[in-house]
């Protein structure tokens, strides 16, 4: 696979996790900032990538491999499209509309999920389109799909990292997804050069070519012999146990953000930080699973045994770490930090500095400017700020 295609997907899952941390943000206004808020969102985000890829993949198979790539192209600019508006749609629309109603966690559910569905639909459907027009037989499918898939997620967890430690404390929330909406149109650009026939991977002759269709059932069933697969189930029973391996991901992926909030104290950057770490994980194993998908002899095998050895690392990590705090002595002193509440100071003369320089002076007794003028209250240590008006 060429690198020009890996690095278009990595701006696009740079994009996406952009997004996904600023929305975060945003949408806690509307939703609350607990960890069930939290987790209703990541659902909603994930439950239209889900979507997506899957009308990605019956539309893919359908189309010649250059109206993939131009598809694709126009799925990065409606994402980005969205991205430079969403921040009108989640605060002007869904929590000054919205945000007054006593919603139950269903509604506040749906709204949520309606409100991602587009972006998300969008940002799922990438991933079969660009894959299946870099994929000219069968032969490489695992090999393209599992590289788009790993720079694709290692430009998410850098997204992660630079949205929440660079680019929000320097552009804000509205700068940030400017910026994000910038790299979707870059990502869409960089398609152009691989519309040229040149530019696109050729199909081995001794292969069978995806457009000729999909491969007959003893062909598919001879591929299994050879491969030493001794599952013979259907393909259902293999997406249903797919679907088990993402239900466990994310219920780790939420136990990890509920005992890095508590090690963190909850501040700002924890969402991004986990994000970031989890990232950099699922990217480096779908490298070296792209690796070995070529070189083990049973590949069925091989997946369930990871997906064992996950769950076992998991449960031993939470274990070994809780033994530590409540048992081992030289560890104390992380026993009584975790076992505390208190919250981090910020650098207020900086907040105050940056405040003053845009004009907007500090409510109360330190206000300055006339009365009704918009200023700012900080509370708590610097844990919250609220705008205000000047004599309120």
């Amino acid at each position: 696979m060429p690198a020009l295609p890996g690095l278009i997907f990595f701006a696009s899952g740079f994009a996406a996790l952009v997004y996904q941390i600023v929305w975060q943000r945003l949408l806690v206004i509307f939703s609350g900032s607990d960890v069930h808020s939290a987790t209703v969102i990541v659902a909603a985000f994930m439950a239209g990538l889900g979507c997506g890829s899957l009308a990605g993949a019956q539309v893919a198979d359908r189309l010649p491999r250059r109206a993939n790539l131009a598809c694709f192209a126009a799925a990065e600019l409606a994402i980005g499209a969205f991205g430079f508006f969403s921040a009108d749609l989640y605060y002007g629309v869904l929590y000054r509309r919205f945000g007054h109603l006593a919603l139950g966690p269903e509604a506040q559910a749906a709204m949520l999920f309606v409100s991602l569905l587009w972006p998300t639909f969008f940002m799922g459907v990438s991933l079969p389109l660009l894959a299946r027009a870099l994929t000219p037989e069968i032969g490489r499918a695992a090999r393209v799909t599992g590289r788009l898939y790993a720079c694709n997620t290692a430009g998410a967890a850098a997204g992660a990292f630079v949205s929440t430690w660079v680019l929000l404390p320097a552009y804000g929330l509205e700068g940030t997804l400017q910026i994000s909406a910038l790299v979707n149109l870059l990502a869409a650009a960089g398609v152009l050069p691989l519309l040229s026939s040149a530019r696109l991977p050729r199909a081995d002759p001794q292969d069978r070519d995806l457009s000729a269709g999909r491969q007959a059932p003893d062909e598919a069933e001879r591929l299994a012999t050879d491969r030493g697969d001794a599952f013979r189930v259907p393909f259902a029973i293999w997406a249903l146990v797919y679907a088990m391996s993402g239900f466990l991901a994310l219920t780790l992926e939420i136990v990890w953000f509920r005992l890095l909030g508590v090690m963190l104290k909850s501040t700002a950057s924890t969402f991004g930080t986990l994000l970031s770490i989890y990232l950099t994980g699922l990217g480096l194993g779908a490298a070296l699973g792209t690796t070995l998908a070529r070189r083990t002899r049973n590949p069925a095998h091989t997946f369930l045994a990871m997906q064992s050895a996950a769950c076992l690392y998991a449960g031993l990590g939470v274990a070994i770490l809780l033994a530590a705090v409540a048992d081992w002595g030289s560890l104390a002193w992380l026993s009584k930090y975790l076992a505390s509440y208190e919250p981090m100071d910020a650098p207020l003369e900086w907040l105050h500095q940056i405040m003053r320089a845009r004009g907007l002076p500090l409510c109360g007794a330190q206000a300055q400017g006339p009365d009704n003028a918009p200023c700012v209250a900080i509370l708590d240590h610097g844990e919250s700020i609220r705008f205000g008006k000047q004599g309120a």
